[in-house]
C-alpha cells in the first residue's frame, strides 16, 4: 500500500468516529448499565445543537458523573472537536484521581495529557492541527501558563468538574472579576466574540446560575439520572415515611459536643464489628472496607486523629497494653449490640476473635495538602481490610470513596449552613450495595441541618424540572455564598410578596373566588387559569408548581385568604389600610395577610396563604406569604445574551 493510499485509509477510519460506541461497549462488558449515559449525552448534544454555548450538567453527589465526562469526551472527539479541557478544582489528589481515570479509558484516542506536559512541548508542537484532551487544575498560574502553550488551538470545549468551585465571578458585584473566572473565560474562549463551548458539572448548580457564570441560561441545563442502587438524599435524609421505610442504614447522633474520645472509639469498634460481618465467614480473599473521619478543617485536628486512631487499633493489638482487656470488653460488647441488628453467621465472641486475628491489616491515610497524593488512591479504592481516612476540606468534595462503610463526621456548624458546601460533603452518598450496614455519625443539630440542605436544594431541583428556575432556601441554610449572586439580576424574596401582574376585576373571578372549595384551594387556583378566568400572568404558574411541591397532598396546608362583612366572604380592600397603595395595590410596611390572620387560632394549620386584593377602582392582584421560612432566590434576567 502507498503512502497516499495508507493516508487516505487513515482519514477515511478517523472520520468514522466511534471512541463513544466503543466506550458503551466497555462499560456493558464490565456489568455497567450506560443507559442512563446514553440520555445524558443525548440531552447534552440536543443543547448543543440548540445553539448553546454555556450551560450547566447536573448530577448527584457521588453517582457517576466522572464517567459520563470521559463518555461526553469520547463523543465530542467523535464529532470532530479538536481542543477539550477538562478543569478541575486546585486539588492535587482530586485531579490525580479523576486524571487517572480517564487515563484507563482506553476508548480516549487521543490520551489525556496533563497541563504541565502541555507546557513542556515544543511551541512548534503545539501549533499543529490535531485533536488534544488537556487536564488543568483551577489554578490561576497554572490556567496562565496552559493559555499562553495553547493560544493556537482552535474549536475549544472546556468541560468543569466541581463547576461551582472557584469558577464562578466572585467579584461580580464590584464591576471586577476574579483571576480563575477570567482564566477559564480565555482558555475556553468564551468570551461574546468566542466561539467555544462552557459544560459546567456539578452536584450544585445555583451558584453558576445564580452568579450568571459566563451567561449560562438555567433552561438548558440537562438532568443526569441515577441509578437504581444509588443511595442518596431520600436514603439518608427521609423526608416522608415512604422513604424511612427503605432507609436501612445505621444513624448515629452524636451529641452537639462531641469532644469525648469515647465516641469516636466506640464508632471505630463499631466499624471493626461491621467489617468483620461482612467479611464472614471468614474467606482466603477478604473484602477491605473504609471508614471516612472528618473533625474538623485544620491540619493539627487531623494530626490528633491519626493518633487516636492509631493508638485505638495498637492497643488491640497488644495484649500487653494496660488498656487492652477494657478494650476488647468493649469490643465484645459492641459486637453483642450489633448482633443484634445483623444477621451474621458468626457470634459476638467468633467476630471478635476475627478483628483480634486482623488487626493488623490496618491502615489509618492522612488526606490533606501535607500528606502523600497516594493516601487518596488507597481511601478510595481500600486495600487494607481495615481503611481509615482522614481529612478536611479535601475529602468533602469530588472525590470518590468505594466500599465507604462508616462516615464520622463531627465537625460542627456555626451560623448558616451553605448549601453547595453541604451537598459535596455527602460522601456517603453513591452505589452501596451493603446499606444496611452503614454507618453515619454525625451531632444531632447538624443532622437537622443538613436534611434542611438536601430539601430545599431537591425542592429546587424539583421546581427546575417543571420549568420554574428558583432557589430555596431556609433558615438555617444559605443557598450558597452572597458575594457569589450577582445582585443586579437576582431577586431574594420572602415574607409576604406581591406576584403576578395587576388585573380587572371581573364578576366570574369574584364569584369563583369566593365559592372555592376552602379544601382544594391549588385545585381551584388551576381550574381557573385553565378556564381563562384568570391569565398566568397574574398568577404565575411558578407559584402553584411551588406549591404543588412543598404543600399536603390533599392542599390543606393552603388557605385563600379573603376577608368577611355579616357572615359573608369579600374580598379585601386596600384602602382599608392608612398606608395602602391604591396604584400598587400594596401596604408600606406590608404584613396585610398577617393582620387579617393575626391570632386566629384556625389557622394555625395552614403554611401558605393566597390573598386576592383589589382596590376602589375595581382592580385586583395576589399577595402570596409562607410561614415555613422559606427565602426565594429567583435570576430575572429576561434576555440572556448569546455568549
Amino acid at each position: 500500500m502507498s503512502i497516499s493510499d495508507l493516508l487516505t485509509k487513515l482519514d477515511n477510519n478517523n472520520r468514522i468516529g466511534n471512541c463513544y460506541e466503543k466506550r458503551l461497549t466497555t462499560l456493558r462488558k464490565m456489568g455497567r448499565d450506560p443507559s442512563l449515559i446514553q440520555k445524558g449525552i443525548a440531552d447534552t448534544l440536543r443543547v448543543l445543537e440548540g445553539g448553546a454555548r454555556s450551560f450547566v450538567v447536573y448530577g448527584e453527589p457521588q453517582s457517576g458523573k466522572t464517567e459520563f465526562m470521559i463518555a461526553l469526551v469520547c463523543k465530542l472527539l467523535d464529532q470532530g472537536k479538536k481542543t477539550i479541557f477538562i478543569i478541575m478544582n486546585d486539588n492535587t489528589e482530586l485531579e490525580t484521581q479523576n486524571f487517572d481515570r480517564f487515563h484507563q479509558a482506553q476508548e480516549l484516542n487521543p490520551t489525556p495529557k496533563r497541563d504541565w506536559q502541555i507546557v513542556d512541548m515544543e511551541p512548534n508542537n503545539l501549533k499543529v492541527d490535531r485533536q488534544r484532551v488537556i487536564f488543568c487544575r483551577k489554578n490561576s498560574r497554572n490556567l496562565g501558563k496552559v493559555i499562553h502553550a495553547c493560544r493556537f488551538m482552535k474549536d475549544r470545549v472546556v468541560i468543569d468538574d466541581e463547576a461551582d468551585y472557584a469558577t464562578p465571578n466572585a467579584k461580580i458585584n464590584k464591576d471586577e472579576i476574579t483571576a480563575i473566572n477570567k482564566g477559564v473565560l480565555e482558555l475556553g474562549d468564551l468570551g461574546l466574540e468566542g466561539t467555544g463551548i462552557y459544560i459546567g458539572v456539578t452536584a450544585t448548580p445555583a451558584r453558576l446560575d445564580l452568579n450568571n457564570t459566563f451567561l449560562n441560561d438555567s433552561k438548558n441545563w440537562v438532568f443526569l439520572g441515577t441509578h437504581e442502587t444509588y443511595k442518596g438524599r431520600n436514603f439518608f435524609f427521609p423526608a416522608s415515611e415512604a422513604e424511612r421505610s427503605v432507609s436501612d442504614y445505621q444513624l448515629v447522633k452524636l451529641p452537639d459536643d462531641t469532644d469525648d474520645p469515647k465516641l469516636l472509639r466506640h464508632a471505630v469498634f463499631r466499624f471493626l464489628i461491621r467489617v468483620a460481618i461482612l467479611n464472614s465467614p471468614a474467606g482466603s480473599s477478604p473484602t477491605a472496607y473504609s471508614m471516612l473521619i472528618h473533625t474538623a478543617g485544620k491540619t493539627n485536628d487531623h494530626v490528633k486523629d491519626n493518633k487516636d486512631t492509631l493508638r485505638i487499633l495498637q492497643i488491640l493489638g497488644d495484649r500487653e497494653h494496660g488498656k487492652f482487656e477494657q478494650y476488647v470488653l468493649e469490643l465484645q460488647k459492641t459486637a453483642t449490640q450489633i448482633a443484634l441488628l445483623h444477621t451474621s453467621d458468626s457470634s459476638p465472641d467468633e467476630l471478635c476473635l476475627f478483628v483480634l486475628q486482623n488487626i493488623g491489616r490496618s491502615e489509618v491515610l492522612t488526606i490533606n495538602h501535607k500528606n502523600d497524593a497516594n493516601n487518596v488512591k488507597r481511601a478510595g479504592n481500600p486495600q487494607a481490610m481495615f481503611t481509615f481516612a482522614i481529612g478536611g476540606n479535601i475529602v468533602s468534595r469530588g472525590l470518590t470513596f468505594e466500599r465507604l462503610l462508616t462516615f464520622y463526621f463531627s465537625r460542627t456548624v456555626k451560623g448558616k449552613l451553605q448549601q453547595n458546601t453541604y451537598i459535596q460533603r455527602a460522601r456517603m452518598f453513591g452505589n452501596r450495595p451493603y446499606s444496611a450496614y452503614f454507618e453515619l455519625c454525625v451531632p444531632a443539630t447538624l443532622f437537622s441541618d443538613w436534611a434542611t440542605v438536601f430539601q430545599d436544594h431537591e425542592l429546587s431541583l424539583r421546581l427546575a424540572r417543571a420549568g420554574v428556575y428558583q432557589h430555596i432556601q431556609s433558615a438555617r441554610v444559605a443557598v450558597v455564598d452572597g458575594g457569589a449572586i450577582d445582585k443586579t439580576n437576582v431577586t431574594m424574596e420572602k415574607s409576604e410578596r406581591a406576584v403576578g401582574a395587576i388585573f380587572d376585576l371581573t364578576e366570574e373571578f369574584e364569584k369563583r373566588i369566593l365559592s372555592h372549595d376552602i379544601n382544594r384551594p391549588i385545585t381551584a387556583l388551576e381550574n381557573m387559569i385553565a378556564s381563562g378566568v384568570i391569565d398566568s400572568k397574574w398568577l404565575p404558574l411558578s407559584l402553584l408548581t411551588y406549591l404543588r411541591e412543598v404543600a399536603k397532598e390533599d392542599e390543606t396546608d393552603v388557605l385563600i385568604v379573603t376577608a368577611s362583612e355579616k357572615g359573608e366572604r369579600v374580598l379585601q380592600n386596600i384602602e382599608k389600610y392608612t398606608d395602602g397603595n391604591s396604584a400598587t395595590i400594596t401596604r408600606a410596611r406590608g404584613g396585610i395577610i398577617h393582620a387579617m390572620l393575626n391570632k386566629t387560632e384556625k389557622y394555625a394549620k395552614n403554611n401558605h396563604f393566597i390573598l386576592p386584593i383589589r382596590n376602589e377602582k375595581g382592580e385586583v392582584r395576589f399577595m402570596y406569604k409562607s410561614n415555613i421560612g422559606h427565602t426565594i432566590l429567583q435570576n430575572l434576567r429576561v434576555q440572556r445574551p448569546t455568549i
